[in-house]
């Protein structure tokens, strides 16, 4: 008897349309093609061969690992929004500055006496 093994949730299970890629994977190959090709072409005029697969390369790679990288069910492109807000976007932590030296010496001399009481 066959055994298939069912995923438990089915959200996470992605809609293949053709070649085994998804919607997203496609458009985002249709896309890289679309920049590189031209580049490809148009270098190949001026420059080798090997110069202008560089440069499609160059110019089609961001778009393929964008549609092909996520990490935890989340696109690539959700990661870069959120690192971006995170680093440029939002306030960065603060950190409390003591204005009066002498307070904070007592604090420090109170919290030292009670624990070498306690160790007593």
């Amino acid at each position: 008897m066959a055994y298939i093994e069912v995923p438990k949730d089915l959200n996470r299970v992605k809609t293949k349309i053709a070649a085994g890629l998804t919607k997203r994977q496609l458009i985002s190959f249709g896309s890289a093609a679309m920049m590189g090709f031209p580049v490809y072409f148009l270098v190949r005029q001026i420059a080798p061969n090997e110069i202008a697969m560089i440069a499609l390369f160059i110019v089609a790679a961001p778009s393929i690992l964008l549609g092909l990288y996520e990490r935890d069910g989340i696109p690539a492109e959700e990661l870069l929004k959120s690192y971006l807000k995170f680093k440029y976007m939002q306030q960065p932590i603060r950190t409390y500055k003591v204005t009066e030296k002498n307070t904070f010496l007592k604090r420090g001399v109170k919290k030292r006496a009670n624990a070498s009481s306690k160790k007593a």
